[in-house]
């Protein structure tokens, strides 16, 4: 009934306070719908990252594509949101593609899509942080995609996916 109501407000008086409130209802339900996995479902996906990743898919749409269609998203779609990011982001060697699609995860699963909602602004950012942080922890403590390379002691870019696709799910059953 109170969604209702606000869903009412909003239509009728556009004002932000309800907006803000029909916001996080719905985000609220879509993530309960989101958050099912088992580690079995979790393993599967990192196993489609990385054959994602051998068939010739960049590192960033192979962890991006293994996932998004956990929010709605369609696997070409996905395929090309991320393509932009491999190689360090447009074959730069800046930040890791597999850690930028991470982050794009965390912002469909944390991030807000309200104006001004500092708070949730606040809450997205220190999500990724903390991802941010375990990937660097477990990759000689970088995430920038021309030190991994150098790094002799850094795994794979395939075990680089596999990584970055098991924090970003983990990270969804919080």
């Amino acid at each position: 009934m109170n969604v209702l109501f606000f869903i009412f407000c909003l239509i009728k008086t556009n004002h932000y306070f309800c907006r803000h409130i029909v916001n996080r209802i719905i985000k609220h339900n879509f993530q309960q719908d989101t958050i099912m996995l088992t580690s079995q479902d979790i393993d599967q996906r990192i196993q489609q990252a990385r054959s994602l990743h051998r068939e010739g898919f960049n590192c960033s749409q192979a962890v991006f594509a293994a996932c998004a269609d956990l929010y709605g998203i369609p696997q070409e779609q996905a395929l090309r949101l991320s393509a932009s990011f491999g190689g360090g982001i447009g074959g730069t060697r800046n930040v890791c593609g597999a850690v930028c699609a991470m982050c794009m995860l965390e912002g469909l699963r944390s991030g807000s899509s309200t104006a001004g909602d500092f708070p949730g602004k606040k809450a997205n950012y220190a999500n990724v942080q903390q991802l941010l942080e375990q990937f660097s922890r477990q990759h000689g403590g970088s995430f920038i995609c021309a030190e991994l390379l150098q790094n002799p002691d850094s795994p794979s870019c395939n075990d680089k996916v596999a990584n970055a696709t098991r924090l970003a799910l983990q990270n969804l059953l919080k």
